[in-house]
């Protein structure tokens, strides 16, 4: 069995009502920035491409990027630690070319990545039911060999991925999945959009399935292609409302409080520009002299929405100053920091992409690499001090929808609000009553729907307690660490002689740092 993305957030909100107070607690405490080296830390190959990342289960991070292998390579932050994979090898997938990735989590819990490899077809690398999939999607549509300069991807229903490229001709593309199946068009030839240039391109969705892709013309004009009442639409952002021109390939996009875009690029001032929809028309501002910004000639932008109304976080890379910069906007005004000061990084001295995405509702990540090292930048709450020692702590674990099989349950620690960074250490399955309940904690690397499997599981009666091996085959290792921002998940089956409750309880030994 594999738990939905609404399954994932049902649990999340459920288990927030019996912790709401955290909230409470969280804005008493101080929020800061921490940087660490993810490359140095898991000991992953060297970066040889650009960067895709996102989040699955909306906590959990997941990065891609080429190799000099020319496979596509996995950092995955689950179970408490960051874990590195090759999922071209896993896949037994074609190599990529160029090293242009786009990917996204669909339905928030399987990803998706794509890539072109050496014939100059578009490739699906998918995760689901437990392993990963390989698709040649110009075979598979009976599309044209294309050479990619530029690729973006998202979800556009429950069930239909959108992937949208840019060809060395100029030409924007589509390749669409409905009715089962997957579908080509030349979005610049059919709907006679000027060609496209300098290689950047975004696409979003907007207010559901509708389709927004956005990209530059040899001028540094700004051009929307929109899907809305059931055919495209073409409009030259920068010629309509007067925005300055673009200088540079940059661009980054996303929508706020549900189908409004925001459109950021680099001017020829090197100034940070934003073009926002709303109210049923396009504005533009120079973010650099609203905040009184420093302005250095930025090598990335990035960005996403923060929350479910008009906020943003826009992130750009300075070439010249080495520091990742941020643009907030929050309080009805832009703000603005210096990241990389904020979190005591070291600058970077050279490399490509900058991806940024929210985890856990609040706390942004900043991802990028620094000639070939990838290196975080995460905002969380600072946790209170905690007592010195082991500690005792109470996880609630809630029954799952079952379609089959074993009933699952699933819980995390921390479920929410602040707590200090640590290792798990022990589990413990408390004695209530008779010892009629037995807990199958699902191993590392395996899945609910193999409950009926001892060697898939770690089974805990009431009143037993986990030994340190026990722990390093449910997390694949032996302490596997915690924290506010990357909290630890059970996933469990249970079986018992009487009922099955909504809620079970198990007991956790913790240390904090």
């Amino acid at each position: 069995m594999k738990l939905g993305n609404k399954v994932l957030d049902e649990t999340r909100d459920k288990v927030r009502e019996h912790v709401g107070s955290a909230r409470d607690v969280s804005a008493a405490q101080a929020r800061s920035w921490h940087y660490r080296d993810l490359t140095h830390e898991t000991g992953a190959p060297d970066v040889a491409g650009d960067l895709v990342a996102f989040p699955v289960t909306g906590t959990d991070p997941r990065l891609y990027y080429p190799g000099a292998d020319h496979h596509v390579h996995e950092l995955a932050y689950y179970q408490g630690g960051w874990h590195h994979r090759d999922i071209t090898a896993a896949a037994g997938a074609r190599v990529v070319r160029r090293g242009r990735l786009a990917g996204f989590a669909m339905n928030g819990t399987e990803p998706r990545v794509y890539h072109d490899d050496y014939d100059d077809h578009v490739h699906e690398l998918a995760y689901r039911q437990g392993r990963w999939h390989d698709r040649d999607l110009t075979a598979e549509a009976g599309a044209p060999a294309s050479s990619i300069a530029a690729i973006a991807a998202f979800q556009a229903t429950s069930t239909d991925p959108r992937v949208y490229y840019m060809n060395y001709d100029g030409h924007v593309g589509e390749f669409s999945h409905w009715q089962q199946g997957w579908h080509h068009r030349d979005l610049t030839a059919d709907v006679g959009v000027p060609d496209a240039a300098l290689f950047a391109l975004v696409a979003f969705t907007a207010g559901g399935a509708d389709s927004r892709v956005y990209h530059l013309d040899r001028d540094g004009h700004v051009h929307e292609l929109s899907y809305w009442q059931g055919r495209w639409h073409h409009r030259d952002l920068v010629r309509d409302i007067g925005a300055p021109a673009a200088d540079g390939n940059l661009l980054a996009g996303f929508t706020v409080g549900g189908p409004d875009s925001r459109i950021y690029y680099m001017d020829t001032a090197e100034h940070v520009r934003e073009l926002s929809y709303w109210q049923g028309r396009w504005h533009h501002r120079d973010l650099t002299e609203d905040v009184g910004a420093v302005r250095p000639e930025s090598a990335g932008l990035a960005g996403f929405p923060m929350g479910s109304g008009g906020d943003a976080r826009v992130y750009s890379k300075g070439t010249y100053t080495g520091h990742i910069y941020e643009y907030a906007y929050y309080d009805g005004g832009w703000h603005y920091q210096d990241v990389t000061d904020s979190a005591d990084a070291p600058t970077w001295g050279g490399g490509g992409t900058i991806e940024a995405f929210l985890v856990a509702g609040s706390d942004p990540r900043v991802y990028y690499y620094d000639n070939t090292n990838i290196n975080e930048l995460a905002s969380y709450v600072d946790a209170p001090s905690e007592p010195p020692g082991p500690q005792t702590r109470t996880v609630r674990l809630q029954r799952q929808i079952i379609w089959e099989g074993f009933v699952p349950y699933l819980g995390q620690f921390p479920a929410f609000g602040i707590v200090s960074p640590g290792r798990l250490v022990g589990i413990e399955v408390p004695r209530i009553g008779l010892v009629d309940r037995t807990v199958l904690f699902v191993k590392a690397g395996r899945s609910t729907a193999e409950c009926n499997n001892p060697a898939a599981v770690v089974a805990l009666d009431e009143g037993e307690s986990s030994t340190p091996d026990q722990i390093r085959d449910i997390f694949g290792q032996p302490q596997p660490r915690f924290s506010s921002g990357q909290p630890l998940s059970f996933l469990a089956c249970v079986g018992t002689a009487g009922d099955l409750p909504d809620w079970l309880d198990i007991e956790i030994t913790v240390r904090f740092d």
